[in-house]
């Protein structure tokens, strides 16, 4: 199952990460308008939350993002 983050807040990099790290069949694709490190479970990344929504075939989105850019 492929999941994809907006947002790489640091709830994310501490620990949302982490949690889906521990699950084999779940791959992650992030967006963000910094720049992403690579890791072994992020298999693609977008600089455009649009970008990512309209081409990505995720079927769960998390949304990593302080509340005001909900």
């Amino acid at each position: 199952m492929r999941i994809l983050i907006l947002g790489n807040s640091n709830i994310f990099k501490r620990k949302i990460y982490f949690a889906l790290k521990k699950f084999k069949k779940i791959e992650i694709e992030i967006a963000s308008r910094k720049v992403v490190i690579k890791k072994n479970k992020i298999k693609k990344s977008y600089f455009s939350y649009d970008d990512a929504l309209k081409n990505t075939d995720a079927k769960i989105v998390y949304i990593s993002l302080i509340n005001s850019e909900h």
